[in-house]
């Protein structure tokens, strides 16, 4: 039986044919010299065709992450006359903006040979040399025109080649298996991490702690909806990772996504851990960074303080949770306690035993308020666990005769418990005048020596059962004189009398081999022990005591009941009372257990009023009968002490809390809380966060210091382990500072990253930066050089893209959004739409999602997708002042060749109309390339520098639909452009909108603006006929959305109390009421202020009002 095949050799099969096959229009299978530009060595003038080349280079690069713009040198002429390129060099352009020029910077010293010619020299049975001059000849002798030296500038994408060897090299490697884990999902599923709060360099909410906590400890995958704080929880991961050692892989298509985490680390002056490898960038800039980082720290003095403790803030966190928490009293948390009855936590409060608990006591008060009170007073009275729909009719001709024996036994005015001691009274005088205190009275005068003899008598019974079990050795227990006649003899056995030992023996003993001397010495010991007891029980003859265990038994008891409270009601007693009330003894006796069965009473009520009182007001009480007994008996019970409802209600509600506070009192000093003091913890975590910055210098320079102290120790002084990492870290630093002082013949990345230095890389550089592409030319394929990769904007990232990065990682953590857009081939021609790394890792590793939505300032700029594709799970928090986040201009324009004029003149009055209002950054959103350029086309016409100096400021940014995943504007302005043609018909020809996941497009856009949106558009939702495209369905209900907008945002349930939208105030009665963990707390304050609303601490107790801005 063969084994099973590792699960990712399929994903390298799908890799590897995707890559091996070529379209007739890619430019590695023929290219035209005159579609082309031609390359122009030196510095060349910025032509309007070079500055559209730029442009698309720059697209390209931002959407794949890598420089896509290349040179082709040479060609080779095929059969069919085509031109196709022989070497591929990466290039990076340098543009001088005052004199206008360009400049083309190649990469002589790294070249690839196109795989496509490649592959056709492999089809004729040869290998490709690795000399140009070799590939050359041999491409030659295969019959092939060959032109060395002509050079051109275009998109020829030099990384295909490298990602088809690694499919190749990969597929080789014989531990693929221990990568299954991401393909079956094996990977067990983790237990929840610890709820306590540590610290890290950002500001977190508790979802984004979870996932960080998460993340330390497994695979997994991050699913961070628009503006919910991906980037910080990946920069806090990438915080802890470095605290605990480790060295880590991030790696993303999108740049701007790595250019995020490198601008949060440069916050915290931790910029330096990083080295970001990108197109534009070499083996000496990597060097000069290498050496930066050695200087830096070689010179760190600084000694970081130790990160303090977060026991105050965990503390805090621990109570509220255990104030949010359902259960706690009841089936309600204390919040949900404190505002259903209103009790004020800090009054003064009683506590009472045997009340009913509070879910009990809700039930029961909804029963009792449907009986009238008058009722209740009587029902009260009678005892709790009878059921009186069954009874009631028994009961009353058992209280009919019980009123009238306690008449007669002239108890009338009694109360329940004078009752009760008149019964002790009679059971006094019943016990001590019957026949035991006859007989045992005149032994008290003994009662020493009566004690002794019980205690010998004990002890002979004691020692004497085992003396008679071992009696049992003999078949028949021999008399003492037979037993000395015994002992005698066989202590005197002979030769000549041994045969008749041995027949004695058998006789008398039921066991051969038994030692018989100590059985005669038991013997003995018994016969002197039933001497004992036998004079001992003479003793107690004298005294009367015929049966003595049974009378030592019964005069015990005399003794104890002689020294009770019984004897004391005795004692006072006549010789008549007693004959009274020992006659009565039984009567009363049947009587009190009548009442006491039946009733319950206060103290003072006199029984026989009681009676009367239910007896005379039975009738009334029968139709409540069933509901009485539907109360618990607890209820009952308690009701009997209080004669108003609202009192028993109050008692049982501080009763309540009593009881809660007595076991979680730090819920009661968390109620206490102020604003000022939950400030003070914030400090704290900002403290820590600081103190955690610098420790991550101070632990690279500990471990540099380290490494300095082993290259100085004498070679005889250490491990073998330590001599062979001693010399691994003298032949790395003799490289890396050899390499330091050359400015020529400068190895490559790839050289550096696998020369002996790798250790003090790791060291000097912990994190690194790249897309998948970059890590194959600079990484070898080793398996687990890292210890974790994390993968940013998973969702644009084919799965198979990422299997180098998997195999080099112990682990990967992997950060995308389902609900945007999807990769599509980097090679492959059209649009299809592949299964991102994201959506197959969602399958396999444990998941967390991210729930605070930060970006938009106006919650009704989320509002559509978190309806639409987010079920509502985000949380958003409205602004105040309210405004109108989105604008709509409804133009009407003619959609002609593809291009909208008068959508382009609105949203160009738009753009001038913000930009001298001073807007941030200004996002400018066309639906097609040809609206884009249109738009470019037209301000070029127009001449309105102002906007192009925004555009070359960064303040303006115009692109199309596909490029701005990962974007973020505090404004935007969308162009749909398309609209009716002359003939009057809505063309819905839509592009990558009508194909498979067109609506995540949609998702994306609709969620990159932070303050607003203006939508100018030519179509309306009823223009929109039956589709077969979810895409645009989608984008008929959100025109019907915006068709449909009211001024003011629906009502917003607050997890927090009430809100009052006219004043801009947040009431919340106390400030624990904000959130049931600390870190959401603290995020529902930060954005409540950042949304301009003032939080008011209110209480329904008259506390003082404390209305003020949140700090």
């Amino acid at each position: 039986m063969s084994l099973q095949k590792p699960l990712i050799l399929e994903e390298l099969e799908h890799l590897e044919k995707e890559l091996s096959l070529f379209n007739a229009s890619d430019l590695l299978v023929q290219f035209n010299p005159k579609e082309v530009i031609g390359y122009e060595a030196g510095e060349i003038a910025l032509t309007p065709n070079y500055e559209k080349l730029l442009k698309k280079a720059l697209q390209k690069e931002q959407q794949h992450g890598f420089a896509t713009l290349s040179v082709a040198e040479g060609w080779i002429q095929g059969k069919h006359e085509a031109l196709i390129p022989l070497f591929i060099h990466a290039i990076n352009p340098t543009v001088n903006g005052v004199q206008h020029t360009l400049k083309w910077n190649v990469r002589e010293d790294e070249w690839l040979l196109n795989p496509h010619v490649a592959g056709l020299i492999q089809s004729s049975e040869l290998n490709p040399a690795t000399e140009k001059a070799l590939i050359i000849e041999q491409l030659k002798d295969l019959g092939y025109a060959v032109e060395e030296n002509e050079r051109y500038v275009d998109f020829f994408h030099p990384f295909r080649y490298t990602i088809l060897r690694e499919a190749f090299e990969l597929k080789s490697k014989t531990d693929l298996k221990e990568l299954d884990y991401f393909f079956d999902g094996s990977q067990s599923i983790p237990e929840s991490a610890s709820t306590e709060i540590t610290p890290l360099l950002f500001p977190a909410d508790e979802s984004q702690f979870d996932a960080v906590q998460l993340g330390l400890r497994h695979s997994m995958v991050i699913q961070g909806p628009p503006g919910t704080g991906k980037s910080q929880v990946l920069s806090n991961l990438l915080g802890l990772l470095i605290q605990d050692e480790q060295r880590v892989l991030v790696c993303s298509s999108k740049k701007q996504a790595l250019e995020v985490l490198q601008h949060r680390f440069k916050s915290h002056q931790l910029s330096d851990l990083i080295f970001e490898r990108n197109g534009q960038n070499n083996a000496k800039e990597l060097l000069s960074a290498l050496q930066y980082s050695w200087s830096f720290l070689e010179n760190y003095a600084h000694k970081s303080e130790a990160i303090e403790s977060l026991s105050l803030v965990n503390e805090f966190n621990q109570n509220l949770a255990y104030y949010h928490q359902s259960g706690m009293i009841g089936a309600l948390s204390p919040k949900e306690f404190l505002e259903e009855t209103g009790l004020n936590p800090f009054a003064k409060k009683t506590f009472q035993a045997g009340l009913p608990g509070y879910d009990l006591w809700k039930n029961d008060r909804e029963i009792l308020e449907k009986i009238p009170f008058e009722s209740v007073q009587l029902l009260r009275q009678i005892a709790p666990n009878l059921h009186l729909q069954d009874e009631f009719e028994e009961l009353l001709l058992a209280w009919e005769n019980t009123m009238e024996e306690l008449e007669r036994l002239s108890l009338g005015s009694h109360s329940l418990e004078e009752i009760a001691h008149c019964h002790q009274v009679c059971q006094a005088a019943h016990l001590f005048s019957g026949e035991n205190y006859q007989r045992f009275f005149p032994l008290l005068k003994r009662k020493k020596y009566l004690l002794k003899l019980k205690d010998e008598y004990e002890k002979l019974r004691i020692h004497g059962q085992p003396l008679a079990d071992n009696m049992a050795a003999w078949r028949q227990l021999p008399t003492l004189e037979e037993l000395k006649h015994l002992e005698s003899t066989w202590c005197q056995e002979r030769f000549w009398n041994r045969r008749k030992i041995r027949q004695q023996k058998t006789a008398w003993l039921r066991m051969e081999g038994l030692d018989w001397k100590v059985l005669i010495q038991q013997t003995h010991e018994y016969y002197a022990h039933k001497k004992k007891e036998h004079q001992l029980t003479e003793k107690c003859h004298e005294l009367g005591f015929r049966e003595p265990a049974r009378d030592f038994t019964a005069f015990n008891s005399f003794l104890q009941l002689q020294q009770s409270s019984l004897y004391l009601l005795y004692e006072p007693l006549s010789s008549e009372q007693v004959i009274t009330f020992s006659e009565r003894f039984f009567r009363i006796s049947k009587l009190l257990s009548t009442l006491q069965r039946t009733l319950q009473l206060s103290e003072k009520k006199a029984a026989l009023q009681a009676l009367t009182e239910i007896t005379t007001g039975a009738t009334t009480l029968l139709p409540f009968l069933k509901s009485w007994d539907q109360l618990s008996q607890e209820t009952k019970r308690a009701i009997r002490n209080y004669d108003v409802l609202q009192a028993l209600n109050q008692a049982i509600i501080e009763t309540e809390w009593n009881r809660f506070i007595t076991q979680h009192p730090g819920v009661g000093a968390l109620l206490a809380f102020s604003e000022k003091e939950v400030d003070a913890l914030s400090l704290n975590l900002e403290k820590c966060a600081k103190q955690l910055a610098a420790y991550l210098h101070q632990k690279r320079k500990t471990i540099f210091d380290e490494y300095h102290d082993l290259l100085a120790k004498p070679h005889r002084k250490l491990s073998e382990q330590q001599q062979h990492q001693k010399e691994l870290l003298k032949a790395g630093k003799r490289k890396l500072v050899k390499w330091f002082g050359k400015k020529r013949n400068l190895p490559t990345v790839r050289e550096v990253l696998s020369s002996e230095a790798a250790a003090w890389v790791h060291l000097l550089k912990p994190i690194w930066f790249s897309n998948p592409i970059q890590l194959t030319l600079d990484f070898e394929l080793t398996a687990k050089i890292f210890d974790v990769a994390l993968i940013d904007e998973a969702s644009q990232m084919p799965l198979s893209h990422a299997l180098g990065t998997l195999y080099r990682s112990k682990r990967i953590i992997v950060a995308g959004d389902l609900m945007q857009m999807a990769p599509t081939s980097y090679f492959s021609s059209g649009t299809q739409e592949r299964m991102s790394l994201l959506e197959h890792a969602s399958y396999h590793l444990p998941s967390r999602r991210l729930n605070f939505h930060y970006r938009s300032r106006n919650a009704r700029l989320i509002e559509f997708s978190n309806a639409r594709f987010y079920e509502n799970g985000l949380v958003a928090v409205p602004c105040f002042p309210n405004y109108a986040a989105i604008e709509d201009h409804f133009v009407g324009g003619l959609y002609h060749e593809g291009v909208n004029q008068q959508e382009i003149h609105c949203l160009t009055d738009i753009l001038l109309k913000r930009q001298k209002e001073g807007v941030k950054s200004i996002g400018v959103i066309a639906f097609s390339d040809r609206q884009l350029t249109a738009l470019y086309e037209h301000l070029r016409k127009e001449n309105l520098t102002e906007l192009w100096q925004g555009i070359a400021d960064g303040i303006i940014v115009l692109k199309t639909l596909e490029q701005i995943q990962g974007d973020e504007y505090d404004e935007m302005i969308l162009s749909l452009g398309f609209g009716k043609n002359v003939g009057g018909k809505v063309d819905l020809r839509l592009g990558p909108l009508t194909h498979y996941g067109g609506e995540k497009r949609l998702n994306v856009l609709f969620t990159r603006a932070k303050s607003k949106l203006y939508v100018v558009r030519s179509v309306q939702s009823s223009d929109f006929g039956v589709l077969n495209s979810e895409g645009l369905r989608v984008l008929k209900e959100w025109l019907s959305w915006l068709e449909n907008l009211q001024a003011e945002l629906p009502e917003t349930n607050y997890p927090f109390g009430k809100v009052s939208l006219q004043e801009g105030i947040i009431e919340v009665r106390r400030i624990a009421d904000l959130g049931s963990n600390y870190l959401n707390l603290q995020a529902y304050r930060s954005l409540l202020q950042e949304r301009g609303w003032n939080l008011r601490i209110t209480s329904i107790f008259g506390e003082p009002d404390r209305t003020q801005s949140l700090p």
